[in-house]
């Protein structure tokens, strides 16, 4: 079983790799720019629900965080692959994806005041980040309409989107000139710095 400093490390890197492939789809900008900036926020937020799982096994089989405290959780278990089939429940995979999954996983078998806290500082940006993932992997309706719905919330146009990196190129207009792209994924890092540091979070 990886460390968690290890964890996180991937995870920083794969952060890394999607900006840098997010700056070059730009520059210039072309036929490539949307497919590969929604590549590049796919290859991040996948790296998310790989980091997300490979900690909640860490921390569920006694790994200690970043700074040598350990997560007060509900269970205990030696075996990786053991925790892994708990906390599927006998299905194929859990929807690491999905906020609301990991929320309440992470109530399911972690105390209050650690990995449920820290997850609702950026539940908001994680819920829109969904959004604009399932309108990347899905062809549905409702994933259509939610992607409209949030680019018209942000951007005030009420022409409806046509795919997730109209959203995720509007400017993110507390920092300009960053985008929801760069906002996204300084969230995913903030988040992740904290939950390696869930031991300290403690009240």
């Amino acid at each position: 079983m990886a460390s968690v400093d290890e964890i996180h490390d991937e995870f920083l890197n794969a952060l890394k790799g999607s900006h840098s492939l997010f700056t070059h789809c730009r520059s210039p900008a072309g036929q490539h720019t949307d497919p590969g900036i929604e590549s590049a926020f796919l290859d991040a937020f996948k790296a998310w629900e790989v980091f997300l799982e490979e900690l909640t096994i860490a921390y569920l089989t006694g790994e200690p965080d970043v700074d040598g405290n350990f997560v007060p959780a509900f269970i205990c278990v030696s075996d990786p692959g053991i925790c892994r089939r708990i906390i599927n429940d006998d299905r194929s995979y859990i929807n690491w994806a999905s906020p609301y999954v990991v929320k309440n996983i992470f109530k399911l078998y972690f105390e209050p005041s650690t990995m449920d806290r820290i997850l609702n500082t950026g539940m908001g940006d994680l819920i829109e980040m969904f959004k604009c993932r399932n309108a990347i992997a899905h062809s549905s309706r409702s994933a259509r309409t939610n992607l409209e719905d949030l680019f018209s919330g942000k951007s005030g146009i009420s022409k409806p989107a046509v795919r997730s990196a109209d959203v995720l190129l509007l400017a993110y207009n507390p920092d300009p000139p960053s985008t929801w792209f760069d906002r996204y994924l300084h969230v995913l890092e903030t988040l992740s710095q904290d939950l390696v540091h869930a031991g300290a979070s403690i009240t």
